[in-house]
């Protein structure tokens, strides 16, 4: 089963959803995105906070920088 998470930049900045068969990120783990680009795992926002905000399933919102 695959989970969905949202990415965001620092600076707020959209950068696109990630799937992993992960479903329990921290901060400091490190995620692989879409064209094989790294990034470092900042915060998570679990999907208990932010449910009423997304129409779509998503696990969460990882706040993550690149490596």
């Amino acid at each position: 089963m695959a989970f969905k998470f949202e990415l965001l930049s620092s600076d707020e900045d959209n950068l696109g959803s990630f799937e992993s068969a992960v479903p329990n990120w921290q901060p400091g783990d490190t995620v692989i995105a879409a064209g094989n680009v790294h990034y470092r795992v900042v915060s998570v926002i679990p999907l208990e906070r932010i449910s009423e905000f997304v129409d779509e399933p998503l696990n969460g919102v990882l706040e993550i920088e690149p490596l």
